[in-house]
C-alpha cells in the first residue's frame, strides 16, 4: 500500500522511520463521525452531516473517517453517498486527491506525511457491501494465467475465476 491511516492517528519516530523505509504516506481525516462510539446508522449520518455543514447551509468538505468493521457504518454508507450526491459533493479516491482540482472535496488537504508505516490493509470485498466494493475495488487487469487457473481449480472456484477473468 502507498497510504495508511494510523490507528487513532498516532505516530512516533519508529513508525515514521518505518514508513520512510516503505515509501508510504500517512493520510489523516478532518471529519470523525465517531462510528466506533455510537454504533447506529442515524447517529453516524447525523454526525457527518453536521460536521460537513450540510444542515446549516454552510457546507464544507472533509476527509471522513469511517470504520468498515462496524455493520452500522456499512449500512450508513449507501444513504451517506446519496446525501453527498444530493448536496453535490464529489467523492475522490485517496490517490486522486488534489487541492487544486475540483476532485478534492476536503476543506483542507489531509496531512500527507511521506513517512509513516503501521497499517491494516482494507479489502472492500470483505465488507460484503456491493456499492462500497464497486467504488473502492481497484480495476484489476486480466490476470488469466495458467498458475492462477490452477489455484482456482484447486480451491474449487474455477468457474467464478473464469467469469471474473474473461478472455
Amino acid at each position: 500500500p502507498a497510504y495508511l491511516r494510523p490507528p487513532y492517528g498516532a505516530m512516533n519516530r519508529k513508525v515514521l522511520a518505518m514508513a520512510r523505509q516503505e515509501g508510504m504516506q500517512i493520510v489523516l481525516w478532518t471529519i470523525d463521525p465517531k462510528d466506533w462510539l455510537q454504533k447506529n446508522e442515524s447517529s453516524i449520518l447525523h454526525n457527518i452531516e453536521r460536521q460537513l455543514g450540510m444542515a446549516s447551509g454552510n457546507p464544507r468538505g472533509g476527509a471522513v473517517l469511517l470504520h468498515d468493521i462496524y455493520p452500522s457504518t456499512v449500512r450508513a454508507l449507501e444513504p451517506l453517498l446519496d446525501r453527498l450526491a444530493t448536496h453535490e459533493y464529489r467523492i475522490a479516491r485517496i490517490d486522486n486527491l488534489n487541492a487544486q482540482s475540483g476532485n478534492f472535496w476536503a476543506a483542507a488537504q489531509p496531512k500527507l506525511l511521506r513517512n509513516a508505516r503501521f497499517f491494516r490493509h482494507f479489502d472492500p470485498e470483505l465488507s460484503g457491501h456491493k456499492l462500497l466494493i464497486s467504488i473502492l475495488k481497484p480495476q484489476a487487469k486480466n490476470q488469466r494465467t495458467p498458475m492462477a487457473m490452477l489455484k482456482a481449480s484447486k480451491n474449487g472456484s474455477l468457474f467464478a475465476y473464469l467469469v471474473k477473468n474473461p478472455v
